[in-house]
């Protein structure tokens, strides 16, 4: 089995995100930035990420924001 076959970190390239965690007392292991200088923020996947990620993604604006972005709108 390849060992990349599974990631045991979260990755957000969503500063509002990243933010989000950061309220939440989350913080990154690590940022790194892309090969097109985006910053990636890398958490430990804990049941606390996920239940704040949870309430992040529940937040309506930020579903409208996801909405409006897949169907072609140019800001997230």
């Amino acid at each position: 089995m390849n060992k990349k076959a599974f990631d045991p970190e979260y990755m957000t390239q969503w500063k509002r995100e990243a933010d989000f965690l950061l309220q939440k007392n989350i913080h990154p292991v690590y940022i790194r930035s892309s090969r097109y200088g985006i910053p990636e923020y890398k958490y430990t996947k804990t049941p606390e990420l996920f239940t704040a990620l949870t309430e992040f993604f529940g937040q309506e604006d930020i579903v409208s924001k996801i909405s409006k972005f897949a169907k072609g709108g140019s800001e997230c």
